[in-house]
């Protein structure tokens, strides 16, 4: 099949002719550099790895790439027909797989996904199969071949697992999602050929949430949908075109722990981010060579970290960013200095200042993990160990007494209040502050 299209995206300026051979065809791309301002909230480029080859952590049409417990990397290096393992600093640590259909060989890979136990699935376009390993790439089972019936595929290219380790694979030329348990056994299937809600043409990129919510992303409809784990639609949305929430020919999706979706709009050369309705976030990135850049960005993952990690396939390398997101507090009341009505903080002290952490109706103070709270612009720990519990406005709630020397606190002169952040045991985020007054300030 080839398949001729010319983007007339942006201006012509600085174009040129990119040829890009697959199995799936032959793509002939006119890009065209937009000079486009994405804000100054977008993540920032950290690292670049990998450039052309088939030595140890070089690539060859890296389409994929995901992560284990250990924070590993796994990226599918499509045309030297392999799995390649980096730790978390892009260190080479192993590989699997030559050119064949025999168990651990592979005809065009195309996804990867890992599940809680670390092992490692892996799509085999071109056998119409998915392969299991363990987190070495020891060969555990394979299911799949060409066909229609439920279990069979024509062309798989995306996979994705949930929580309970079940296995989500796009039959791309059976415009459908099948769903798998984790030793291939069948489970369900939903979709058909169109354009209709539920409906697919060249589905492509598929990503599960913490909740089970499904979202896959359609090349040809140049859209988004998303639907429960039973594959029951819930909402769609994009369309052709370069404005925001509008993509050409998306590839690869990812949801991040707060559900906030990523897509790899690749003939845009940019990434987009969605919340989990479709509502448009944010989008970094053009065509080039430099960092930041894009030439075709196709696959895009996302570590425990936060930090996205997306493979450019003509680049041949995995570009890494990282984006600030504003952790999710919980507001809780705390009283700086219980004992002293005006707060005042003798700067030239080197004693300590007593915060307490109060309780309420509605939270509860003895959650509070001591070793996690910081005080003040420096973050100064407790300096009592982990503190101890009074009832401080003798409300009959008890309340979490800390202890923070002054001068590791970063209180100035002009400061007319001071935070306090934290974690509860169980990783919900607290914040408090209270009004604080100054002595001895030069």
């Amino acid at each position: 099949m080839q398949l001729l299209r010319t983007y007339m995206a942006c201006s012509t300026k600085n174009s040129i002719l990119a040829v890009l051979y697959l199995f799936i065809g032959i793509v002939l791309i006119t890009p065209m550099v937009c000079d486009q301002v994405y804000g100054a909230d977008t993540p920032d480029f950290v690292a670049k790895w990998g450039h052309t080859g088939s030595g140890d952590g070089q690539f060859n049409g890296p389409w994929n790439a995901a992560f284990d417990s250990r924070d590993n990397v796994y990226v599918i290096d499509q045309r030297n027909s392999r799995v390649q393992k980096l730790d978390s600093n892009g260190s080479f640590m192993t590989k699997w797989g030559t050119y064949g259909s025999g168990d651990g060989q592979f005809r065009n890979p195309m996804g990867i996904a890992v599940d809680s136990v670390d092992d490692v699935y892996v799509v085999d376009l071109q056998n119409h199969r998915i392969q299991k390993f363990d987190s070495n790439g020891t060969f555990l089972t394979t299911w799949g071949t060409y066909g229609a019936g439920n279990g069979q595929f024509a062309n798989p290219v995306g996979i994705a697992t949930d929580s309970y380790n079940d296995v989500y694979v796009i039959d791309r030329y059976n415009h459908r999602i099948q769903k798998f348990d984790a030793n291939g056994t069948f489970l369900t299937t939903w979709g058909t050929y169109g354009a209709g809600n539920g409906q697919f043409t060249d589905p492509f990129g598929i990503a599960v949430d913490n909740d089970g919510n499904v979202f896959v992303s359609e090349k040809n409809n140049d859209r988004i949908q998303k639907f429960d784990f039973n594959g029951n639609f819930i909402t769609q949305w994009g369309y052709n075109g370069i404005g925001e929430g509008h993509f050409i020919s998306p590839s690869g999706i990812t949801v991040n722990t707060h559900g906030d979706v990523y897509v790899a709009d690749s003939f845009n050369y940019r990434i987009q981010k969605f919340d989990t309705n479709g509502a448009f976030l944010m989008m970094w990135g053009s065509y080039g060579y430099n960092d930041g850049q894009f030439s075709y960005p196709a696959g895009i993952a996302i570590d425990r970290f936060g930090d996205i990690y997306i493979t450019d396939i003509f680049q041949n390398n995995v570009q890494i960013f990282t984006e600030f997101i504003e952790p999710e507090y919980v507001l809780v009341d705390i009283d700086i200095k219980p004992d002293s009505l005006e707060n005042t903080i003798n700067l030239g002290s080197k004693g300590m200042i007593p915060v307490a952490v109060m309780s309420s109706e509605t939270f509860d103070a003895t959650t509070v993990d001591p070793l996690s709270v910081e005080f003040g612009s420096r973050g100064a720990l407790e300096a009592h160990g982990k503190g101890h519990i009074e009832d401080v406005n003798e409300d009959g709630e008890p309340d979490l007494v800390l202890h923070f020397k002054t001068q590791e606190t970063g209180i100035l002169c002009g400061d007319r209040e001071s935070h306090l952040t934290g974690n509860t045991f169980d990783g919900q985020g607290i914040k408090g502050s209270d009004s604080i007054t100054k002595v001895k300030c030069k």
